[in-house]
């Protein structure tokens, strides 16, 4: 068979309404993505986010290429440590970021023309009441980085509990989560690699998948410190934009896949619900919003349809029907129909992936 274009756009019913971009799409990348004017393609795609205006942004995560003359490798220089941002069409727009060969969860202007240079970004949202475009970055660096998205020009950039600077070494050297968790601290003082998403309330709190701490970590993004020189190794709440956070089956001995890998909001008007997902127990978790409890879960780990293998991203329409997908050999995207009310509420499990209440 003949690999397709790597963007893809489906309507609800999964009619395919337009495809383009990526080496799999012939001419595509010598037409639309020409280096001179700041376009290279991922070596692997990771993270895709269409925002208010239409525009698509494109992030990855491959590291330097094993094999940088196969067909595949669609640049040499480095790891990808950029976003790329399109018309819904594939025009090119923008790049923010470059190719680095290491993290540097700091950086503020090493990329193209300017921008801040990551390391394997996973994730990315914007927030249509700011333009400010939020990127997990990611499987390198340990950050939320904040950029204007019409420039690309750095905002500010935070870590676990809202602080900046960020110690990649310190990081690097505390291990697994389960390290951690045996000797009783659970609250590490930093997101472990990968940062694998960032989502935007309507209300402000800004929701980060720290996955590799198999937990999520809630900010606010009306905070003037959040983004800003701070520190907060002790997870204090109200400083330097940090909200709560709550762990995700804690007890998930992980380094990846982990835990917390995706999340969403539920359509009604107070987004009460968020729909996480979890990577390693092949479930997504219905949590309250309000307190961050457990209501329910949805799916387990399978091949059939309504199970999981590898479940990696989860999004909702405007009806509240559930998309999921599924990476390594899982290669499918699933929906889950939404019936009744579209609100959420309840009293669940106080432990996300604990034991249920009958």
């Amino acid at each position: 068979c003949n690999a397709a274009p790597s963007v893809m756009a489906f309507d609800s019913s999964g009619k395919l309404l337009r495809a383009w971009g990526g080496p799999a799409d012939p001419g595509w990348l010598e037409k639309k993505c020409k280096p001179a004017e700041g376009c290279i393609w991922p070596n692997s795609e990771h993270g895709i986010y269409v925002d208010h205006n239409d525009n698509v942004y494109i992030a990855g995560n491959g590291r330097q290429p094993v094999s940088p003359n196969s067909a595949w490798t669609t640049h040499k220089q480095g790891g990808d440590g950029f976003v790329l941002k399109f018309d819904r069409d594939g025009n090119f727009k923008l790049r923010i970021g470059g190719t680095p060969t290491a993290p540097n969860s700091n950086d503020t202007n090493g990329g193209w023309n300017g921008t801040p240079l990551m390391f394997l970004p996973a994730d990315m949202v914007v927030d249509p009441t700011t333009n400010r475009l939020y990127v997990a970055d990611g499987y390198g660096n340990r950050r939320i980085l904040i950029v204007d998205a019409e420039t690309g020009k750095y905002i500010g950039h935070f870590g676990a509990y809202g602080s900046n600077p960020i110690n990649d070494e310190a990081a690097a050297a505390g291990g697994r989560w389960m390290n951690d968790y045996l000797k009783g601290n659970k609250k590490p003082a930093f997101f472990r690699n990968p940062v694998h998403c960032v989502k935007v309330a309507t209300d402000g709190k800004i929701y980060v998948c720290d996955r590799g701490n198999n937990r999520v970590q809630v900010f606010d993004r009306n905070s003037p410190e959040l983004g800003k020189p701070c520190s907060n190794p002790a997870g204090i709440a109200g400083k330097c934009g940090f909200v709560s956070e709550t762990l995700v089956a804690e007890k998930t001995d992980t380094v990846l896949p982990g835990s917390a890998v995706s999340m969403n909001f539920s359509t009604d008007k107070a987004q009460s619900c968020l729909y996480v997902g979890d990577n390693t127990n092949m479930t997504i978790y219905v949590v309250n919003r309000s307190n961050l409890q457990e209501l329910g879960r949805l799916g387990r780990s399978g091949r059939m349809a309504g199970e999981f293998h590898w479940l990696h991203q989860v999004s909702l329409d405007t009806k509240g029907n559930i998309y999921t997908a599924e990476v390594d050999n899982g290669k499918r995207i699933q929906k889950f129909l939404r019936y009744g009310a579209d609100g959420c509420s309840g009293t669940g499990s106080a432990t996300i992936g604990g034991v249920l209440k009958k």
